[in-house]
């Protein structure tokens, strides 16, 4: 029994041996734990060094905000105690995730393999933001592949983190600080400006080498509609002399809408209605769900426009229609069903949750797609987005109601509210959207993230550069009450 004893001291003490000994490739597939410091909250988490971590997708309503984050505004004063915990943890004296950038070492760089740059998430993200894929790039002339995902380690070429994630909780599940020698540090959000996290604020964005944002003076800027959209959707099929649906059976579409309302409406089944009351059609809709937390007045400034004009709201803010039973956004044809709705209404409310510059999303191009005008609330500067004489800009009006009377007058004037659809089949007005879209991209027609590949490579051929902390912007946003409502 002595014996026994005796040998299993030095057993443990001989695996040891070896295990260090191992190459790190190997200590890892045999399970090993390392030691992350999260600079936000200063505390140690172990994780699995090469876990492949799975998350389920946040909820993300139409314009959703982590509710968990309540912007003040540009400067970031709000009063959300959240906000607060994160800025005054963040301020302290932390552990950058950077050593003081020395020049770097081209031999000790993962190899590029195939013409492959490896980025690894390290944070979770919204919906399909950080779903492992393969993009191709176009580079010098060359194929080049970003390879995006959680799993690479060792062959990490650079590291990617997802802003609206940067949260002072000590979940690893969300965030996996974990510095590497000569690897770039990616931050992104597609939120707004004013909404981010961390890229507003300067002792936490200079924790970053590069930016991909709306904001067209960072890096990597992201479009939520792109040229390559515009061409292979708009500008090709015209050329082919492919035709769209005409206006005839556009406006066919909403008139059988209104007149099945209408039905309902007279067999007392519509429920927002007193039966005593005469039928009267809504000629606009909205859909947004995200109402408190916001840069921006466009709940009140709806609300003031139904005083003057029917609107059927359908999302939490200012809702009064609903959807059908079992209708959600997290529905399988969640999308067509709601481009599908919109197709039906004349006018929709395409009300940014913030006006930040270059911020504009999906909403006023979803409107394009289906037929129906969308009334663009969003930094004057993003309108060359859009195709010239598609769109009515809050901008223009004084008030809503003075809008509410000018949408009134479109309703009642065919011709007028046609000419809002002339675009369609004018082909040097969608040249002209097409081109201002592609003035805007950095990388052509390539995926905006091909940038990445750029500035990867060129950091790479040049041995002597070393990485540069990333820097804030000033002035981005327009203030929450620059639409007038009265």
């Amino acid at each position: 029994m002595k014996k026994v004893l005796l040998i299993i001291p030095f057993g443990i003490i001989l695996y040891l041996m070896i295990y260090i000994g191992l190459p790190r490739e190997t200590q890892i597939q045999l399970g090993t734990k390392i030691a992350i410091l999260n600079p936000i909250t200063r505390d140690t988490v172990q994780i699995d060094q090469d876990e492949n971590i799975e998350f389920d997708d946040q909820d993300k309503d139409d314009d959703l905000i982590d509710t968990s984050f309540n912007s003040g505004g540009n400067s970031g004063s709000g009063d959300n105690s959240d906000n607060g915990s994160i800025i005054e943890e963040i301020n302290e004296p932390i552990v950058d995730i950077r050593d003081e950038n020395p020049l770097h070492n081209l031999d000790n760089l993962y190899p590029i393999r195939n013409n492959t740059i490896n980025v690894q998430f390290m944070t979770r993200c919204w919906i399909d933001n950080c779903k492992s894929e393969i993009i191709k790039c176009n580079y010098n002339d060359q194929a080049y592949y970003l390879n995006y995902s959680y799993k690479h380690n060792q062959s990490t070429h650079i590291q990617t983190y997802h802003d609206p994630n940067l949260r002072s909780d000590n979940n690893s599940n969300h965030i996996r600080w974990d510095k590497k020698d000569n690897v770039p540090i990616n931050i992104e959000c597609t939120e707004s400006y004013v909404h981010t996290r961390c890229m507003k604020f300067e002792h936490c964005v200079q924790k970053f080498n590069w930016i991909s944002s709306t904001t067209p003076d960072d890096p990597l800027f992201y479009n939520y509609y792109t040229a390559a959209q515009v061409r292979d959707k708009w500008l090709e099929p015209l050329k082919r002399g492919e035709t769209k649906p005409s206006f005839e059976e556009i406006m066919e579409k909403k008139i059988m809408f209104r007149r099945h309302e209408k039905e309902i409406h007279e067999n007392e089944e519509y429920k927002d209605a007193p039966e005593t009351t005469e039928y009267k059609a809504a000629p606009i809709t909205w859909f947004a769900s995200n109402c408190g937390y916001v840069h921006s007045n466009r709940e009140k400034y709806a609300k003031e426009m139904m005083k003057y004009i029917k609107i059927d709201s359908y999302g939490r803010c200012a809702r009064n229609r609903y959807l059908p039973v079992g209708q959600t956004n997290k529905s399988p044809n969640h999308i067509e069903f709601k481009l599908d709705l919109i197709s039906k209404y004349k006018f929709y409310l395409s009300f940014e949750n913030s006006f930040c510059l270059g911020y504009i999303t999906e909403k006023p191009f979803e409107c394009l797609e289906s037929g129906t005008i969308p009334i663009i609330m969003t930094h004057p500067t993003t309108l060359s987005s859009l195709p010239r004489g598609s769109y009515i800009y809050v901008g223009n009006f004084t008030s809503a109601k003075q809008l509410s009377e000018y949408i009134d007058h479109l309703e009642n004037n065919p011709m007028e509210y046609k000419k809002y659809f002339e675009w369609r089949s004018d082909i040097n007005i969608i040249q002209e959207w097409h081109d201002n879209l592609l003035a805007k991209s950095k990388t052509g027609y390539d995926d905006y993230r091909c940038g990445l590949v750029d500035l990867y490579m060129n950091w790479r051929k040049d041995g002597l550069n070393p990485l540069l902390p990333a820097k804030t912007h000033d002035k981005q946003c327009l203030p929450s009450n620059f639409f007038k409502i009265t």
